[in-house]
């Protein structure tokens, strides 16, 4: 077998990875426990959750366009935050 030959074959036999659909699901929040939370009541998810209908995951990623989030600080729930979680 040539050199190209193989070179051919290993890029055939390589792994690839495709996604078709998105489904978005939605949980609720309750009291959770944490200890690393320094001030109030911590959160969490519960096993409960809605599920939207799949979508395409191109028209996903359209309706994104703009909205991602990169910096930690954003995910960071602040006591008043927590609070009017837990509260509603």
């Amino acid at each position: 077998m040539t050199v190209l030959a193989q070179e051919q074959l290993k890029q055939q036999q390589q792994a690839k990875v495709c996604f078709g659909e998105v489904t978005i699901r939605e949980y609720d929040m309750i009291l959770g426990i944490n200890p690393a939370v320094k001030l109030g009541a911590p959160v969490t998810i519960t096993w409960d959750y809605r599920e939207e209908s799949p979508v395409h995951i191109d028209d996903y990623e359209r309706s994104r366009m703009g909205k991602r989030h990169t910096n930690p600080r954003h995910f960071y729930l602040s006591y008043y935050r927590r609070k009017d979680i837990l509260e509603s």
